[in-house]
């Protein structure tokens, strides 16, 4: 049974007192990794239950409760892209799907198949709710298709957006929604929860504290690529960059065992955060996210800092560019060669 986070605790005393007044749309807006979308489904649970009063979780026995984690409430409704459901699963509009067409995308069929079920009479006067994440899934058409019914929300019916990236989301979706902000959690409650969890501090800091994120990365066999990527950025991959390319593009790529291939977007976020620290020491400051390493401090002494920024910037492109269907070898080479020719331009003496 999914229960509330330590780190939201807070934010579940001040939400569920505003029940009294409930806007139309909510956007939980802040970044990977720290709960926003369980927090969604428990914070929907919660107003659908039958029986829970005040800032209690929902009660898990009533029916509407029985419903929910049965999947078949008639006023709950989740979107998300097909390539995040379980394969075999049916789409909500009802078509198949197939290997080849699970989407990345909240698709415009999808919208317009909740709005239809949100047109139809409210059951019993029950609220229905419905749930986009992450809600910046959808492109322009679907926005628009959206807005339409953010304008004129049918009676007794809550929107909550999900969204790691809201400056996706049309200022005029933005606008008919009222955020609210899901921070980093504090580093002491990131840190016990995350060491209840079996996650390593090392882990932890690489991924900046967000909890939810190391653990994914934990349990799908990462974390032993990360060591082994941050073993490289530290050694080879400045001398032999093509050798440790072909390496990291096998983790890239769709395997035989069950560890699922690493996101081309988050390999390159792993060679970012290791710049960034970089880039923060040669100017004097402290490492965010690998202070662990004592290699960064001797690169950074020695490496010309504009070197730094600009395969920091390189990357910054490439990313825009980790959902398109890049050859895996390219860009691990790419990723490399920058590195390498950063760090060979080495500060006069």
């Amino acid at each position: 049974m999914e229960a509330l986070y330590p780190w939201q605790a807070g934010l579940w005393t001040k939400l569920t007192r505003e029940f009294a007044s409930l806007p139309h749309a909510w956007l939980f807006v802040g970044p990977e990794g720290v709960g926003k979308r369980q927090f969604a489904r428990l914070l929907a649970k919660r107003l659908l239950c039958r029986t829970a009063q005040g800032t209690a979780m929902a009660c898990g026995t009533c029916q509407s409760c029985r419903w929910l984690d049965a999947g078949s409430h008639p006023g709950y409704h989740w979107l998300q892209p097909d390539s995040e459901e379980a394969p075999g699963d049916e789409a909500p509009d009802g078509a198949a799907r197939g290997e080849k067409a699970r989407s990345k995308q909240i698709r415009i069929a999808q919208v317009r198949a909740l709005q239809e079920q949100l047109n139809v009479g409210a059951q019993g006067g029950v609220l229905r709710i419905a749930c986009l994440a992450p809600a910046e899934a959808m492109n322009r058409v679907a926005q628009n298709a959206l807005l339409k019914t953010l304008e004129e929300p049918p009676p007794g019916t809550l929107f909550i957006l999900v969204s790691d990236a809201p400056s996706a989301l049309l200022p005029t979706v933005r606008s008919r929604t009222r955020a609210v902000t899901f921070p980093v959690p504090a580093a002491a409650a990131s840190a016990a929860w995350a060491g209840s969890q079996g996650i390593s501090p090392v882990l932890l800091a690489a991924c900046g504290g967000r909890p939810l994120m190391a653990v994914e990365l934990a349990a799908n066999g990462h974390g032993e690529w990360l060591t082994a990527f941050i073993g490289d950025l530290g050694g080879r991959a400045a001398s032999h960059p093509v050798e440790v390319a072909i390496r990291w593009e096998s983790w890239l790529r769709p395997r035989t065992d069950a560890v699922p291939p690493l996101a081309v977007s988050r390999l390159v976020d792993w060679m970012q955060k290791w710049l960034a620290d970089l880039i923060a020491l040669a100017g004097a400051g402290r490492a965010r996210f690998f202070p662990h390493e004592p290699v960064l401090g001797s690169l950074a002494a020695r490496t010309r800092p504009e070197a730094l920024f600009a395969c920091y910037n390189a990357l910054v492109e490439l990313r825009k560019l980790a959902d398109h269907p890049l050859n895996p070898r390219l860009v691990a080479v790419d990723m490399a060669l920058r590195y390498a020719q950063a760090i060979g331009r080495q500060n006069p003496a």
